[in-house]
């Protein structure tokens, strides 16, 4: 481990910030390094894992920057396309060199999350955009994590789906971080999955786009004529040119844009609309003055091509509960998990604990639950306040003649 290793026998330990129980280990040693390199290759050769993210790379690489190389080489050369992301800055170049596939963006995540506040330009965001990396490297694109806030909940759910439009329409990698995708509120607690905002469907149509016509593109802004509030952009992959406007102001506006830098042999060009299909013709006389009108924090995704598409109209979603139960978190656990469950309509709902026997050992909730999404508590207790013991349990909801079970795991 870290220690002082001009004191034998010292069993004190080096750790960053607070982390008393998380001792830095000391790569230097050659034994640590054989150790870890084994442990990451088990689970490629055992598993077949597709890759690793690796926390506090920054602080491995302080102590040995050689580590990561070795580790690195040795991880290729069983499986050439297993992916390696730091957590570490992507500005920093060092962990692209011949350590890491990817490292997080801090940069363009702080950025676009001050853009959609009002407080850095959309040139700075574009400027963001458009650094220049090491060719092989792949920035690791977020906007929340488990260590960051929720945009749901620091702005709002039209900022949130503005924000993760430009990460998917541009390069790098993007993360939708797990709830994003239905405006979860909270970074690390169980997720509400109703959605109640109804934004499933468009993170849904953004991730068909991402996937089938954004490969890795060259960014190029485009002029438009409320270049201050709206940032217009198009994504040029291989073979598929995206157009995108996006309102960084809460009130709706129309732009005309300037689309005449684009590739133009072989007209006429047509934009289609690839959340709704609707098409807008590009012609010699209005290429330099395209006409869109946007929403409030509204972006616009368009297929630029001297051809429509058919699209499929983005679905809408029934805003509403169903009945239902969620496994608990945490699971296995110690004296107290949550279990989050659904209602589609009022009614008398019973929820109750039960032993590996069969035997009804708590009562959560006996009384009218109203339709939503709700959570309910066990502290591992007994009807009688006693605690119970290690071992298999299951909880059951019942509403009406509508009944529910799943299993979970009391560990002490």
């Amino acid at each position: 481990m870290g220690g002082r290793p001009d004191i034998p026998g010292d069993s004190n330990y080096e750790y960053f910030f607070d982390w008393a129980s998380l001792p830095n280990l000391n790569h230097n040693n050659e034994d640590v390094r054989k150790y870890f390199i084994k442990a990451a290759e088990y689970w490629i050769n055992q598993f077949d894992i597709d890759g690793y993210r690796c926390d506090v790379a920054w602080g491995v690489e302080q102590r040995n920057p050689l580590f990561w190389q070795e580790w690195r080489e040795a991880l290729k050369n069983i499986k050439p396309d297993v992916f390696l992301e730091a957590e570490a800055s992507a500005s920093e170049y060092i962990y692209f060199d011949n350590r890491f596939d990817s490292a997080n963006d801090w940069d363009l995540r702080n950025i676009l999350m001050s853009a959609m506040n009002g407080t850095v330009t959309l040139d700075e965001l574009n400027n963001e955009i458009q650094r220049e990396y090491p060719e092989n490297a792949l920035p690791f694109r977020f906007l929340e994590n488990h260590d960051e806030v929720r945009i749901s909940s620091y702005l709002d759910s039209d900022r949130s789906k503005l924000g993760h439009t430009i990460l998917l329409m541009t390069n790098g990698i993007p993360l939708i971080y797990s709830g994003g995708e239905v405006g979860e509120l909270t970074t690390r607690d169980p997720i509400n999955w109703s959605d109640p905002n109804n934004i499933r469907p468009y993170f849904k149509q953004l991730v068909d786009i991402r996937k089938n016509y954004i490969h890795q593109p060259d960014i190029h802004r485009l002029e438009n004529t409320e270049s201050s509030h709206v940032y217009s952009f198009a994504s040029i992959s291989a073979n598929h040119i995206v157009v995108t406007f996006a309102n960084f102001q809460s009130t709706e506006t129309e732009i005309q844009s300037d689309l005449s830098s684009l590739p133009n042999e072989d007209g006429p060009y047509f934009l289609t609309n690839l959340m709704d299909g609707s098409v807008i013709e590009i012609t010699p006389d209005n290429v330099e003055t395209i006409s869109i009108s946007l929403d409030g924090y509204e972006a616009h995704m368009y297929y630029y091509a001297n051809h429509t598409m058919d699209i499929d109209p983005i679905e809408e979603s029934i805003v509403g509960h169903s009945f239902r139960i969620n496994q608990n978190y945490p699971n296995p656990f110690n004296n107290t998990t949550t279990i989050q469950f659904d209602m589609d309509k009022a009614s008398k709902t019973l929820i109750q604990i039960f032993n590996i026997l069969g035997e009804e050992i708590h009562i959560l909730h006996d009384d009218i639950v109203q339709p939503g999404s709700h959570r309910i508590h066990w502290n591992g207790k007994n009807q009688l306040g006693v605690d119970v013991p290690s071992g298999l349990y299951f909880y059951r909801i019942q509403s009406n003649n509508r009944v529910l079970t799943k299993k979970m795991m009391l560990l002490k």
